[in-house]
């Protein structure tokens, strides 16, 4: 399993006192063990765009749904995104995504900054 490298953590640390005094369940899981034992939250823990994540005020609810949630939600928006680089992309870019039932929209929110150039489609 891939482990979170310290620069990766540190970026992480800083995000969550970049945020504010009130923690939510993604500053704590920020916080936790999870991200340094589990390659998905990894993956989430080290994005270049995790900053602008936490920051965005139209994102504060999905930060602050109930821990597990959100750890689940996370674990599977990357196994997503780590198939689809693997078995379907294989080192192309998507012009499109379809994120059919899209639920909470975590896997819309991260093919988007995780394919920028994509069009994503809930």
């Amino acid at each position: 399993q891939t482990k979170v490298e310290p620069a990766a953590s540190s970026r992480a640390a800083a995000c969550v006192d970049a945020c504010g005094t009130s923690l939510r369940a993604v500053d704590y899981l920020l916080r936790g063990e999870s991200v340094r034992s589990n390659r998905h939250l990894a993956a989430f823990a080290s994005a270049p765009y995790l900053r602008d994540l936490l920051a965005e005020p139209r994102c504060d609810s999905l930060w602050r749904r109930s821990s597990k949630s959100l750890r689940k939600e996370l674990i599977e928006a990357y196994s997503v995104v780590e198939a689809l680089r693997d078995r379907v992309l294989r080192g192309r870019t998507p012009g499109a995504v379809v994120d059919l039932c899209s639920g909470k929209g975590y896997l819309s929110l991260v093919l988007a900054h995780e394919f920028p150039t994509a069009r994503v489609i809930m």
